[in-house]
């Protein structure tokens, strides 16, 4: 989801209920599934229900820029508020970056970053798409999708070495 379409539904809610359905059941499977690698699927499960209740209950926030970053940074929040982190039998990229260098160092790291690549580092760590279905996704070459996934990794890991 663009920061432009979760911004249009977000604004949106207090008149179209259907705008909250989409943003619930876009990102509420990929939340959970992310708190999974650090606490318990219960704990995960009742901070993304919390994370919604609490966005769709206070005022609005303003423009997100980066939907997906802001999103998980305030629900692994809750989580922690919730219960006992874990260090997970195996750990994906992210949870790896994650448990390095923390959710808002890597959110303002990710701000950092232009649109695209942002996207590819979206589909590819959070969703979990390899580089040719992102190609598709994102009606890019194999190879222009490679090198704007290297670009950025390289450009995260200089931006999270300075947190």
């Amino acid at each position: 989801m663009t920061a432009k379409e979760f911004n249009r539904l977000l604004d949106a809610y207090k008149t179209d209920p259907s705008s909250v359905d989409s943003i619930y059941n876009y990102f509420f499977p990929r939340i959970v599934s992310e708190l999974c690698e650090f606490y318990d699927f219960s704990v995960a499960e009742d901070a993304a229900n919390e994370f919604f209740m609490r966005l769709f209950v206070i005022e609005p926030v303003g423009y997100v820029a980066r939907p997906s970053a802001w999103i998980y940074s305030e629900a692994e929040k809750i989580a922690a508020e919730k219960g006992v982190r874990r260090v997970p039998d195996s750990v994906s990229e992210l949870g790896r970056i994650l448990s390095t260098y923390g959710i808002d160092c890597l959110c303002r790291s990710l701000e950092q970053i232009d649109d695209d690549s942002y996207k590819i580092l979206e589909l590819s760590f959070v969703d979990g798409y390899r580089h040719q279905e992102i190609a598709e996704i994102m009606d890019m070459s194999y190879d222009a999708v490679r090198q704007k996934y290297s670009r950025a990794v390289r450009k995260l890991k200089k931006l999270l070495s300075g947190c």
